[in-house]
Order: C-alpha cells, then sequence, then structure tokens
C-alpha cells in the first residue's frame, strides 16, 4: 500500500514508528511525503489509516493508493550510465 500524506514534522514522526513503514519520500507537488507501507490485508492498512489520522495532529490529510500488480520491478541500476 502506498500513501501520499501533507503533513508537518511532528506528524512525520508519527508515521516513522509504524512497524508497517518501509519506505518514506519528501516529495515535489500537492503532497509533502510519499510512504510506502507493507501490510497483510486492508483491514490492517485501514486501522494504520485511522491511527494515523487520530493521533497524528500534523497530519492534515492521507491519499491511500493501493497497488493491484506490479508492472515492473525495480533491480538495481548501473550506476556507470550516469556517467
Amino acid at each position: 500500500f502506498g500513501a501520499v500524506l501533507q503533513l508537518d514534522t511532528s506528524g512525520l514522526g508519527l508515521c516513522s514508528r509504524k512497524k508497517d513503514l518501509i519506505e518514506c519520500f519528501k516529495v515535489s507537488g500537492a503532497f509533502d511525503y510519499f510512504l510506502r507501507f507493507v501490510c497483510p490485508d486492508l483491514a490492517r492498512y485501514h486501522t494504520l489509516s485511522e491511527e494515523l489520522l487520530k493521533h497524528g495532529p500534523g497530519i492534515a490529510q492521507i491519499s491511500s493508493h493501493v497497488v493491484l500488480d506490479r508492472t515492473k520491478e525495480f533491480r538495481g541500476y548501473n550506476l556507470e550510465r550516469l556517467l
């Protein structure tokens, strides 16, 4: 599951303490951060999002995105291509 959030630093601290969070990116655009969660099922993700909204005064909005299928998997990048 992925989520984009509008939050401040207190909200970011709350998110970073969640065991389901595996990645966090600061991004430009309509939202401040893109977070990637791994949850065993949709029920756990629902509980997680409710916890974040209830206990996170620094979280203004959550927009969730559920991965339906992996169409291309990241397998690393040849850094020599950057030179």
